[in-house]
């Protein structure tokens, strides 16, 4: 249902949008993990090469038909198998770190969205590139997708977690973004403590802070005061 819905949607304003093959990964199994996942990322047609991706579907199995939207900051080393030179498909340590989180608390579809649609699985790298290529039409037509989704009644709940690394003007507008869409969403983050900027952490795991919150298996609801997102004071939803 949710594959079908995205992608009525999408071809609304886009006709040339459609979904990857099936992305698997045996990193769940391999972890003794009782999860199994399919993904499909949604490209343009005519970008061969698959550089730029504007949607990543999760469906997680046996769990609920709930579904929750995330955002994070530029998609990286996630393909289906022959996309990108990819000789076998796979999840990048930051989605499944996601998957495994969503999970725990029995979303069953995750639609992974990212601030700027170029794939680069280097941060320093990817923000350099986006700043040469803002004005692209990829970057326009990722800012459009997300517009748009947003507006739907595919989910009502939004995970922001996309960090430090999102160019200020960027964060800037996906923020004016969020707060005009504020009253048909939840916003969620991950941890009750922002980054040093102020804004809900990544879901990469390299900072001991972003682990020790991710370990707490908690989702807090973001309000929005004084042109910043601030989390209440006690958690949205607590893994039992």
């Amino acid at each position: 249902m949710c594959k079908e819905a995205i992608l009525k949607d999408v071809k609304t304003f886009n006709k040339n949008l459609e979904f990857s093959d099936v992305i698997k990964d045996d990193y769940f199994k391999r972890k003794r993990l009782n999860i199994v996942a399919d993904g499909y990322g949604i490209y343009d047609l005519k970008d061969k090469k698959a550089t730029h991706r504007y949607c990543l579907l999760v469906d997680i199995k046996d769990k609920t038909d709930k579904t929750i939207f995330a955002l994070l900051m530029n998609p990286s080393n996630t393909f289906a198998k022959g996309l990108n030179g990819t000789k076998k498909s796979k999840f990048d340590q930051t989605i499944r770190n996601i998957i495994k989180f969503v999970s725990d608390f029995g979303y069953g579809h995750l639609i992974v969205l990212n601030a700027f649609s170029l794939i680069c699985g280097n941060g320093k790298s990817a923000k350099e590139l986006y700043e040469k290529n803002k004005n692209s039409q990829e970057e326009k037509l990722n800012r459009e997708f997300i517009e748009n989704i947003l507006k739907t009644d595919i989910s009502k709940e939004l995970l922001v977690a996309c960090g430090d690394g999102v160019p200020a003007d960027l964060y800037e507008y996906y923020f004016d973004l969020i707060e005009k869409n504020a009253n048909n969403l939840k916003i969620l983050t991950y941890a009750k403590e922002l980054t040093k900027n102020h804004r809900p952490r990544h879901f990469s795991l390299q900072s001991s802070k972003n682990r020790e919150f991710y370990n707490k298996r908690e989702l807090y609801e973001l309000e929005i005061k004084d042109n910043e997102f601030v989390p209440k004071d006690t958690p949205y939803i607590q893994k039992k």
